[in-house]
């Protein structure tokens, strides 16, 4: 392999590797320089998380205890760590659905 090959693939995954942290964290750095952002995500974790809930248990006051809790975890404990997480899971997510599709297409 040609040298300058192998340091300009090296090149382009440290550029992908910041790309994806870059992505990971714009919205804890977004929450930081605007609040009302923060909220947004709060806000949104937590539908995220009461629909799941919802979902799988059913209506009821189970679900709501449930809810809460995650809710306390993930979004009021853990709020740094569950964004992140959840921006590399919409990246993988959103990586494999394009495989998925784009491989499946016809060439020709």
């Amino acid at each position: 392999m040609d040298k300058g090959k192998g340091v300009r693939m090296r090149a382009q995954f440290l550029l992908m590797i910041l790309v994806f942290l870059l992505i990971m964290l714009a919205p804890l750095i977004l929450g930081a320089i605007f609040p009302v952002f923060r909220w947004i995500i709060i806000g949104y974790f937590c539908l995220i998380i009461f629909m799941f809930v919802r979902n799988i248990i059913g209506t009821g006051l189970l679900s709501y205890v449930i809810s809460g809790i995650l809710i306390y975890i993930f979004v009021i404990k853990f709020y740094y760590l569950a964004v992140p997480v959840y921006m590399l899971y919409i990246i993988g997510s959103m990586m494999l659905s394009g495989i998925i599709i784009f491989g499946l297409q016809k060439h020709g």
